[in-house]
Parts: structure tokens; sequence; C-alpha cells
């Protein structure tokens, strides 16, 4: 038996507009869902992109902060070894300008005690406090860098304490220049100070021609 035309146009037809109202609510309930999507997306998307920022922003200033300590620490350090390494060396100079001139009596009981045969007798005193000054395996600190002989140029000589412009790490190198009256370069030291230590070591003493011959004339 056949199905009524009528009915098959008719389920037709209400099948049409159910289709097309399920296909347009679809539709609306689709782009909404996009939209808010979208809307949370861009929103969390803002939200994290705020987040990364402030952290960035904050990484950055303790980045700069650790590097300004660094280095305001560093020059600090190299300007108290600088400082120290200085002091230090005056004192040399100062011990090694008055050789032979006694600093207190011990100096005088060593003589005493000599019966006037040591040549160091004079100079207990300012040998021990110049081994103060050096490393303990140095052997040419406390010693009297340049003598001065009587009547001669050498006899007016005077040290001075050069320190370097360079730095690296925990020494540093110096020098000792020894002139005459006339600027004439007799000798010179070289030592590396050891700011650890707070001590020079590495002692190397140099005359000059112009400091032999003004021994000598």
């Amino acid at each position: 038996m056949g199905k009524n035309p009528r009915l098959r146009k008719h389920e037709f037809n209400v099948d049409m507009k159910t289709v097309n109202k399920i296909t347009c609510s679809f539709a609306v309930v689709s782009v909404l869902s996009l939209i808010g999507f979208g809307y949370f997306s861009s929103q969390s998307y803002t939200n994290k992109s705020s987040e990364f920022d402030t952290e960035i922003a904050s990484l950055n200033g303790r980045l700069n902060e650790l590097q300004n300590v660094s280095s305001d620490t560093t020059v600090k350090e190299i300007q108290q070894n600088m400082n120290s390494a200085t002091n230090l060396g005056k004192k040399v100079t100062e011990l090694q300008n008055t050789w032979n001139k006694p600093l207190g009596p011990e100096d005088y009981k060593a003589v005493e005690a000599s019966g006037g045969q040591s040549v160091d007798a004079l100079n207990t005193t300012r040998i021990s406090n110049l081994k103060l000054l050096f490393a303990s395996s140095d052997t040419q600190g406390a010693t009297n860098w340049y003598p001065k002989i009587d009547g001669t140029k050498s006899s007016k000589a005077l040290w001075k304490f050069i320190t370097t412009t360079s730095f690296s790490s925990v020494k540093q190198n110096v020098m000792w220049q020894c002139v005459g009256e006339n600027g004439e370069l007799y000798a010179y030291v070289t030592a590396v100070y050891n700011a650890d230590k707070d001590l020079f070591e590495d002692v190397s003493v140099n005359i000059t021609s112009f400091g032999l011959q003004a021994q000598g004339a």
C-alpha cells in the first residue's frame, strides 16, 4: 500500500522547519560559544601576559641590584687593597731610607753585644720590623737593598714606593725605586702584594750601573 502524498508533503514541511530551527539555534549557540571562548581566552592571555611582564620586571630589577652590588663590592675591595698596599709600602720605604740609624735601645745593645763587629747590629729592630712586612719565605725583603756609602753620591739616595694601576685577583705588582740627588735611577725592587696575607712576597732587588757608579764616586 503506497503512502499518502499529502502526508509525505506534510512530514517534509514539518521536518524542514524543524531542521531550520535546529540549524539556527545551533549556529547561534556556536557563535556565542566562540565569542565566549574568545573572550575568556583573550582575558586569560591578558592576565598571563600581565603576570609575565610583572615577573620580568621583577627579575630585571633583581639583576640590576645584584650587578650594582657586585660592582660596588669589587671597586671597594680593590680600593681597600690598593690602600693597604700603599700603607705597607710606605712603611718599607721609611725603614729602607733610614738604614743604619738605630730605632731603639735594642739596637745599641746589639752593637755592644757584638763588640762593634756586626754590620747589621744597628739595624736589629729595623730588620725585625721589615720581616713583619714580608712573607716568611722571602729572603730579600728585610735586607739593605742599596747600601749607602758615606762620601759618595749614593749617600744621598732615597727610596720611593710606586704602585701599579693593574690589579688581578688578590695580588698586585708593586715597585720601589731608589733615585739619586738628580733623579738618577740607582736601584729598583719589584714585589707582589698579597691582599689575603697583607704582606709583600716575590721580592727582586736590582741595582743599576748608575747605582754602582754612585757607590764609588
